[in-house]
């Protein structure tokens, strides 16, 4: 009789757990994190990265891709790692893991960190559209505060995909710096001159449209990190990641939906925080410059 009730009961546990499976929503699939590595792993592969041996550095970007897998960035990345990496030429190495590190944890600060290392190697590897394009994904994803830092690195790359075009950086950062300084009407104006293949200016065709707006991100680059961040949305900060991500790939509006969403759900101050910010980011992706973006930010005044 005990033995015909354990079963039922398994049977009844079993039941819950398949019918819970087949309710859940997409955002309740469990994270598989890798444990965080300790420091003597962390100093072992900056030995592995630093020695100067092929075959030792191979080994290093093994662990390093095993642990980004389990979406572990460490922060040595970009300070020793990626160094390490540039002094012997393995551009092409450095491009590809900042690529997948920005997948595995899109954070804005460590979006920025990541893809500024990527437009170095991809300028060194003599690839500027590919650059200018991430250029464009750092200035659409990076922190507020870092939109300067951004318009210079997508004027560099407009300059280094027009080498003809001496003055199409300055053009570009002027645009930039007369919408940062006027009305919600300067976000849809141009500054002069469309962006086409390979990143260059063309006066005719796209002529009227904003640089930035002309600019097309391949979103491949960050299809493995949306299919699995989109089945990860439960949590606020899930979430704001997967809208982080969004806006690297170049789709602000989805992004603002998200961002909006959570800026009328928010429960803590760092969660308004950081959608109220998220907003002026996506604004700034939509339109390419920070004109409606300075509007939302003034007219909020630091949130609630």
């Amino acid at each position: 009789m005990c033995q015909k009730k354990r079963s039922t009961a398994f049977f009844l546990f079993l039941f819950v757990v398949v019918a819970h499976a087949l309710v859940s929503p997409a955002g309740d699939i469990p994270w598989t994190f890798a444990p965080y590595p300790g420091d003597h792993e962390i100093t072992s592969v900056t030995t592995l990265m630093k020695s100067g041996d092929l075959a030792k550095i191979d080994q290093g970007e093994a662990q390093i891709r095993t642990w980004l897998e389990g979406h572990q960035v460490i922060w040595v990345l970009w300070f020793d790692w990626f160094p390490a990496l540039m002094k012997i030429q393995r551009y092409p190495d450095v491009a590809d893991i900042a690529a997948q590190s920005v997948n595995s944890n899109p954070q804005p600060d460590v979006i920025a960190s990541l893809l500024e290392w990527r437009i170095r190697a991809l300028l060194l590897m003599n690839k500027p559209a590919e650059a200018l394009e991430s250029a464009k994904s750092y200035y659409n994803a990076c922190p507020w505060k870092q939109t300067d830092y951004a318009v210079q690195l997508v004027g560099l790359c407009l300059s280094q995909c027009n080498p003809a075009d001496q003055t199409i950086g300055q053009r570009f950062r002027d645009g930039q710096s007369a919408a940062s300084l006027s009305g919600i009407a300067a976000a849809t104006q141009p500054d002069r001159g469309g962006v086409g293949a390979a990143g260059r200016i063309v006066p005719g065709a796209m002529e009227g449209i904003p640089m930035l707006k002309s600019i097309t991100i391949d979103s491949k680059l960050y299809e493995d990190g949306l299919t699995e961040w989109v089945t990860h949305t439960r949590r606020a900060n899930e979430r704001a990641n997967y809208a982080n991500l969004l806006l690297a790939a170049d789709r602000g509006e989805e992004a603002e939906t998200i961002f909006r969403d959570l800026y009328g759900t928010a429960r803590t101050q760092d969660q308004i925080n950081i959608a109220y910010e998220g907003i002026a980011r996506a604004l700034r992706a939509e339109d390419g410059n920070v004109a409606r973006a300075n509007a939302w930010l003034a007219g909020n005044g630091g949130g609630r």
